[in-house]
């Protein structure tokens, strides 16, 4: 039997400059946005359904509140990617939101949020390695590593879990991603990863979530929420300014891959 592959990087050669690095970070796992199909849901179905399933959101890790307004809800449903870029108190990074609506199954969406080891090449990750854990279930952890010309590539081991209690308690239909991070170089022990990683500097951290609503049997809404310190001696003008423009753009890449990179994770 031939052994899972437990890396993969990507097959061309580095992109172009990605200069909102905060954003990268945590969205290169996005899924989402951009083609709008006929028959998606409504703005009012929308705005409807999250008003129907908001006493789920007790049930979420992420307890940050979310930026999004019913006009913002509405703007989504049109197919545009709603995006906030938020001051936090007493810490020079910011945290960055984005959400929209698109036509694709949940269960579709959610099979390539969590496929790390294929999103190189679909994404701006470079290269992700399994670390611990088993592909696609939750508690693993990935070794994902960034390439940013003009500054110094960065990598992260990304600690990714399943919010289980909110999946049951809706029947799968609102589920939500979290990750945390580590930067701990001894939990790269291969010859690759650790290859890797010598071409970069580990981010400071980050954490953050997807929280996935099934509006109807082909319509998905996805609330992005990401807060992260990159690390190095990357100017925060830089990154504030770009990030609004590097989710969109990554939600784009992710939706592609949700819809035509053939996610390898169960479709559940």
């Amino acid at each position: 039997m031939t052994a899972e592959p437990r890396h993969q990087r990507a097959p061309t050669a580095r992109g172009s400059w990605r200069p909102a690095l905060l954003v990268a970070i945590g969205s290169v796992l996005a899924v989402l946005v951009g083609l709008r199909d006929v028959g998606a849901a409504s703005a009012d179905q929308l705005v409807e359904r999250l008003a129907a399933i908001h006493e789920l959101r007790e049930l979420r890790v992420n307890q940050r509140r979310s930026p999004f307004t019913d006009d913002d809800l509405r703007k989504a449903a049109d197919g545009a990617v709603v995006t906030y870029v938020v001051p936090t108190p007493g810490d020079p990074n910011p945290t960055t939101w984005g959400a929209s609506l698109v036509r694709l199954p949940i269960a579709r969406i959610w099979s390539g949020l969590n496929d790390d080891l294929g999103q190189p090449g679909h994404t701006a990750l470079e290269y992700t390695e399994l670390l611990a854990g088993r592909p696609c279930q939750s508690g693993r952890r990935v070794l994902m590593f960034l390439p940013v010309p003009m500054v110094t590539d960065r990598w992260w081991i990304s600690i990714r879990s399943e919010n289980r209690d909110l999946h049951r308690a809706s029947g799968g239909s609102v589920r939500e991603l979290n990750w945390t991070s580590s930067s701990d170089p001894r939990e790269v022990v291969t010859e690759s990863g650790r290859k890797v990683i010598a071409q970069g500097i580990p981010i400071g951290f980050t954490k953050g979530s997807w929280f996935l609503v099934a509006i109807d049997d082909r319509s998905t809404f996805l609330e992005y929420y990401q807060w992260s310190d990159p690390g190095g001696k990357l100017p925060a003008s830089m990154s504030n300014s770009f990030a609004a423009r590097a989710i969109r753009k990554n939600f784009a890449s992710m939706e592609q891959f949700a819809r035509e990179g053939n996610p390898s994770c169960p479709i559940e």
